[in-house]
């Protein structure tokens, strides 16, 4: 399944978007974003619970 990430869904004033197929590698190049651009090393569990705050089921989240 694809899903479209906003930034600005997690609270940053940001126009930034990833889109793909939600999938650890996702997860990954959010995190990298969220610490260049934004100065915050979020682990990949803590975006993986924002992920599911924001409605997607854990199980969905495919580890590619």
């Amino acid at each position: 399944m694809t899903v479209k990430i906003l930034c600005k869904d997690y609270g940053f004033e940001c126009e930034y978007f990833l889109e793909g197929r939600k999938s650890i590698s996702l997860i990954k190049e959010l995190r990298k974003h969220f610490d260049s651009e934004h100065g915050i090393d979020y682990s990949e569990e803590a975006l993986i619970q924002m992920l599911v705050n924001h409605g997607h089921s854990r199980d969905s989240i495919r580890n590619e």
